[in-house]
């Protein structure tokens, strides 16, 4: 959440000043410098099976989580109720409706049962597998990708095997193909996410999540080396990168 006020346009539609800007840049500075995230090698991971992997992504998400709690806590005292209402609506909005409802935030604004939270979670458990860039996958932020797990570093080129870099993969398929394919799966996702509410949920979740927000392209990164929406990060980034499967 925190890491969307790298956007320029977020900030704008805060109205983030100058003195805020600078106070949650130093915020941030001091929570990165604070908590050290857990070691891995990317190489050896590319090749681990997907239990090692999943462990590896846990760990990973789990830091990004504690990061993000620090800096919201740390938020709180920097920006205003209205903004801060605002980011978490469009936090929701980039990150998707699946991810949105599985985090605890939500989830107690929205009242959810233990079964309702249950069911959630399964959702995202079984669609973490695309989040993390294969078949088609959509994920649930920038691209949109975003809920969960950061590419390894460095990890910016095209799999060994694939297109060349800046080229169309195999079978003329284009960015717009991509795209359409993650938005139908975005949608179907947040269909099957939003049936587990009831209909008084539903309308204050669509408050929660407020007026659409058209985003600027291209999304940042999030906090060193995440991805979009979920992480914690703040300043300067260098774009979005996939993972190396």
């Amino acid at each position: 959440m925190v890491g969307m006020l790298r956007q320029e346009d977020v900030r704008a539609e805060l109205n983030i000043t100058a003195d805020q800007e600078t106070k949650v840049r130093e915020a941030g500075d001091a929570v990165r410098q604070s908590i050290q995230p857990p070691e891995f090698n990317y190489e050896e991971l590319r090749d681990a099976s997907e239990e090692e992997r999943r462990a590896a992504f846990t760990k990973m998400r789990e830091f990004g989580e504690s990061i993000e709690k620090e800096l919201r806590s740390k938020l709180a005292g920097i920006l205003d109720e209205a903004q801060m209402t605002r980011l978490r609506g469009l936090w929701a909005q980039r990150v998707g409706d699946l991810a949105a409802l599985n985090h605890e935030d939500i989830a107690v604004a929205l009242n959810l049962t233990d079964e309702q939270k249950a069911t959630l979670k399964t959702q995202l458990d079984e669609e973490r597998p695309m989040m993390r860039g294969g078949g088609g996958g959509f994920g649930f932020g920038g691209r949109p990708r975003g809920e969960g797990n950061p590419p390894p570093a460095g990890a910016g080129g095209p799999p060994a095997g694939g297109p060349p870099a800046g080229g169309p993969p195999p079978g003329g398929d284009d960015g717009g193909e991509r795209r359409d394919r993650r938005s139908e799966a975005r949608r179907i996702s947040s269909e099957k996410a939003l049936a587990v509410l009831t209909e008084e949920q539903k309308t204050a979740y669509a408050t929660i999540k407020g007026a659409a927000f058209p985003f600027a392209e291209p999304q940042f990164r999030a906090f060193g080396r995440g991805r979009d929406g979920e992480g914690p990060g703040f300043g300067p980034g260098r774009g979005n990168r996939p993972p190396a499967e």
